[in-house]
């Protein structure tokens, strides 16, 4: 598991301990990293994260009586059911195009696989 930061042309990681195992090694790694760039799926992911944030951030009723202060009861339907759709429809956008990316907190649940013994990840 790397941690880094996905650039246009490759993954720059902030963890590499093993980078100078092998010539065999540091090809795969390097050949590895440079598919972990950044994607249109990527950019998929952050638009909808980014709008289901605003919806849900724009739910609240303080800042509808701020934006909205003479919404008729059509307008207050559609703002009282816009997160649910939202949530949904991001739902099965994510559903439709997984990424394998992982965030920082999420643990490696695989063993790990190291000179013959298999170690549990903490």
């Amino acid at each position: 598991m790397y941690y880094g930061i996905a650039t246009w042309n490759s993954f720059h990681i902030f963890n590499d301990i093993d980078s100078d195992d092998g010539a065999g090694r540091e090809e795969t790694t390097k050949e590895f990293l440079a598919a972990c760039r950044i994607t249109f799926i990527d950019f998929v992911h952050a638009f909808t994260s980014l709008t289901v944030f605003l919806v849900f951030a724009l739910s609240n009723s303080n800042v509808q009586n701020c934006f909205f202060p003479k919404a008729g009861a059509n307008e207050k339907a559609l703002i009282m059911n816009l997160p649910l759709g939202a949530g949904f429809l991001a739902s099965f956008l994510f559903m439709l195009f997984p990424t394998k990316r992982r965030g920082i907190g999420y643990a490696d649940t695989a063993p790990v696989k190291k000179e013959g013994i298999i170690k549990e990840s903490a």
